[in-house]
Order: C-alpha cells, then structure tokens, then sequence
C-alpha cells in the first residue's frame, strides 16, 4: 500500500483534500438573505460565540464567529439560493481575509497549513455540526 493510500484511507481523501472543510445545509424557510437571517438568530447563544455580520472579499456578507485562530472560523454563507453553515480557513472581513493571503502568498501556503490538521480544526468541525444541528431544529 502507497503513503498515499494509506494516508488517504486513514483520514478520507476528501478531508486530505479539502483541508477538513465542514460545509452543512442549513433548513431556513423564512430569512431571504444574510441581514434577514442574522435577525432571527443574533440573540441566539451558541458555542461558536457571538454572531456578527462581516464581509468576504469578492463573496459579500456573511455571518461569522469570533475565530478559534487565524485558521478555524464558523461562518454562515449564503449561495445559490441555500444557507451553509461551515468551517472557514479564511477570517471574515476583508482586510483579515486580504492579509491572511498575503501571509500565505510569503509563505508558500504554510501559514494556513495549521488549519487543515489539529485539535482547532476538530474543534471547529464539530461546532459546525452542533450548530446546524441547533439551527436546522428551529423554525427558522
């Protein structure tokens, strides 16, 4: 067996590939946008913390909570019509997101390694999924 295949079959290809992205489709009826569904749930308490309203470069508004670290963020999206709540290796907010690339582009991509592997990455996962799992079991 090939390192390869060995190490793709001890953590799942897709999780080697993607860096261990959780992405979850939330089951909203009511909001129609980022604002809307920030509304509903703004006083809400979560385990991810806080929620505040940010903006991605180039992917508008999104809902974020405060940062495990520089590479595990909870984020709501909305796309194609569907929210998704997920594992962001990019802070929200521009000017986080334009320096964090910046880092990666001095570092050949070494600076966000961190994120793909370790106990924040696991962290961050698992409050995506508690959190959809919170969200999708309100009327929302």
């Amino acid at each position: 067996m090939g390192l390869f295949t060995a190490f793709s079959g001890a953590i799942g290809i897709a999780d080697a590939l993607s860096g261990g992205l959780k992405v979850v489709e939330l089951d909203v009826k009511k909001a129609k946008d980022i604002p809307e569904l920030f509304e509903e749930i703004k006083d809400i308490p979560f385990k991810a913390g806080e929620p505040f309203i940010d903006k991605v470069a180039g992917a508008g508004k999104v809902i974020a909570f405060p940062a495990i670290d520089k590479n595990n963020q909870v984020q709501i999206w909305f796309r194609r019509k569907k929210f998704i709540i997920c594992r962001s290796e990019s802070p929200a907010g521009t000017k986080k997101f334009l320096s964090s690339m910046a880092l990666d582009s001095l570092t050949s991509g070494l600076s966000s390694l961190s994120g793909s592997i370790g106990s924040n990455k696991e962290l961050c996962n698992s409050l995506v999924e508690e959190m959809a799992a919170q969200l999708n079991s309100m009327d929302l």
